[in-house]
C-alpha cells in the first residue's frame, strides 16, 4: 500500500533534505565534482519550484471562480488573490533567473579539474 503525501509534505521533506545538504557541505573537503553534482540538482530544483509557482499562479487566478472566498483582514478577496497572483509572477521570473545562474555555475564548474600531484 502506498502511502498518499500532499503537495506540502513533500515539498517540506525536500526542503528538509536540502538543509541536510547544506549542513554536509558545510564540513565536506572542497571537490568539483561534488559541486557539479550539487549544480544539477540546483538547476531541477529551481526549475521545479519555477514550475510550481507558476502552477499555482494559474490556480490563484481562478480560485474565486467556483467558491466564495473572504479575506480575513476585511480586504476583497479578489484583489489579494490579484497580489498573490502578482507575488508568484515575479517569483516565477526570479526563480527563472536563478535557473539560468545556477545551470551557468554548472556548466562553468564541470570544465574544473585538479591536478594529481606525484
Amino acid at each position: 500500500m502506498t502511502e498518499s503525501r500532499t503537495a506540502s509534505e513533500q515539498a517540506e521533506r525536500a526542503r528538509d533534505l536540502w538543509e541536510e545538504a547544506v549542513r554536509i557541505e558545510r564540513t565536506a573537503d572542497p571537490d568539483h565534482g561534488e559541486w557539479y553534482a550539487i549544480a544539477r540538482d540546483m538547476v531541477g530544483t529551481l526549475w521545479a519550484l519555477q514550475s510550481m509557482a507558476g502552477l499555482l499562479k494559474g490556480r490563484v487566478a481562478k480560485y474565486d471562480h467556483d467558491r466564495i472566498v473572504r479575506d480575513d483582514a476585511g480586504l476583497d478577496p479578489s484583489v489579494r488573490l490579484d497580489e498573490c497572483r502578482a507575488l508568484l509572477a515575479e517569483l516565477e521570473a526570479t526563480l527563472a533567473s536563478a535557473e539560468s545562474s545556477a545551470n551557468g555555475f554548472w556548466s562553468a564548474v564541470g570544465h574544473i579539474g585538479v591536478e594529481v600531484q606525484p
